[in-house]
């Protein structure tokens, strides 16, 4: 069961690192994951700010192919608490540095740096998990002891109420850059 899990929660990591570099990369996905990213204080709660579109195609993403490959269902359940639990850690505003552990588990400050509204910051550290998959596929940033000076969404103004930014990915904006 232990091995099972961490199966998981490696393809998991592998899935997510692609379907969430696609998220920041293909234009129509980029505003519904910009609700996510539209949290311009990092908290706990942050990681729940999800448009349903960008949760449901990324977990089902992530599932499915773990129930196909025939995982048992205690670690799949194990691992959805797990990364429930793990996304309130990683967003939340622990201001604290784990060493050496941030290069091998992603921490509250790897991945407030992908949340970073700074240049150095965008399309950075995609991993859930594995800090390595980034470093292999060079999107890794973790800038010494440092923490992004603000957060939010580079150049894009998403609404703040729930239903606003739940229209928001289907409404053209008046962009100068379109």
């Amino acid at each position: 069961m232990v091995l099972q899990f961490l199966e998981i929660m490696f393809l998991a990591d592998v899935v997510q690192y692609w379907v969430h570099r696609l998220f920041h990369q293909i234009p129509w996905l980029c505003k519904f994951h910009a609700v996510h990213h539209s949290a311009e204080v990092m908290d706990w709660m942050a990681g729940n700010r999800l448009h349903l579109v960008d949760l449901a195609l990324t977990r089902r993403l992530i599932y499915i192919p773990s129930f196909v490959l025939g995982f048992d269902e205690f670690p799949m359940h194990a691992y959805i608490v797990f990364v429930s639990l793990h996304s309130v850690f990683i967003h939340a505003n622990l201001g604290f540095h784990l060493g050496w552990w941030r290069h091998v588990f992603a921490t509250p400050q790897f991945h407030h740096w992908h949340h970073g509204e700074e240049a150095v910051a965008i399309d950075k550290n995609f991993a859930v998990h594995f800090p390595f998959l980034d470093m292999i596929f060079g999107t890794f940033f973790m800038p010494g002891q440092r923490w992004p000076a603000s957060y939010g969404v580079h150049n894009e103004a998403v609404p703040h109420s729930f239903l606003k930014q739940f229209v928001y990915p289907f409404v053209k904006t008046n962009r100068n850059d379109d």
